[in-house]
């Protein structure tokens, strides 16, 4: 019986560190909620390859692919949402990067783990989604905070609330979670949606997760054999061309 080698996953997180991720409808914030369950994801899939994007108006690497899960745990405790300089949420500029890196040769599967609110600012996704089709990224994305939303706070040293963002006109920002862009970005990318305030989310993450690396890993076999096929095939020609060009000679 032949054993087949699992090449491992490469599972890139893109984190979500926009302002907005800081309003407190998801205790004790969607920020802090979040990496709770980027942690939990790290925790579960041991062996793997694993890699943090954060994102709001830019996106960049907070943590390269890495089998170091415990580097890779230290880089998530130093995330904040001051570490990026652009404002707003670009989604596309996170799904961009992450196709950058699926997109290197690997005979793993490739997947892309999407913790946002979903507030999204830019029009760019179509384009993204088609170049992460390209690279052979899967995506799950995991929407957090509730519809009827929350202000965002403003905090002083101590941690205090003195304030809650206002708009152009003064008025308290109320942002709310959009499951409608997760949804449809993760369908489409041939993965699922899942909310963060559900009490199974961990398992049924964990599960969907688990799920694209065996459907992966099932494709990358079948092509492995129709590799080797060829590879033997080709072996046999050569073979036979070298019989004919070069015969035995007969016995006297």
């Amino acid at each position: 019986m032949r054993t087949v080698i699992k090449e491992s996953s490469e599972i890139i997180i893109a984190l979500d560190i926009s302002k907005s991720m800081l309003a407190e409808d998801s205790k004790p914030s969607r920020f802090e909620k979040a990496k709770m369950i980027v942690s939990k994801i790290v925790e579960e899939n041991p062996g793997e390859k694993m890699g943090i994007v954060v994102f709001s108006g830019t996106a960049m690497w907070q943590c390269p692919l890495t089998f170091d899960l415990h580097a890779l745990k230290m880089f998530l405790q130093s995330v904040e949402t001051t570490n990026l300089p652009l404002g707003g949420t670009r989604i596309s500029s996170a799904i961009m990067l992450a196709s950058k890196a699926a997109s290197c040769e690997s005979a793993g599967s490739r997947v892309m783990i999407l913790i946002s609110d979903g507030e999204n600012h830019d029009s760019k996704i179509k384009e993204a989604v088609n170049a992460a089709k390209k690279a052979g990224l899967r995506i799950i994305s995991i929407g957090i905070g509730k519809k009827e939303g929350a202000p965002i706070p403003v905090k002083d040293e101590t941690g205090t609330v003195i304030d809650y963002v206002k708009d152009v006109n003064g008025k308290v920002v109320i942002s709310r979670v959009n499951p409608v862009l997760l949804k449809n970005v993760a369908e489409e990318m041939g993965g699922k949606y899942f909310d963060a305030l559900d009490d199974d989310v961990y398992p049924s993450l964990v599960k969907a997760v688990r799920n694209l690396d065996k459907n992966n890993s099932e494709v990358g076999m079948k092509s492995s054999k129709t590799d080797r096929f060829q590879i033997f095939l080709l072996l046999g020609l050569i073979a036979l061309f070298a019989e004919l060009l070069f015969p035995l000679r007969r016995k006297r």
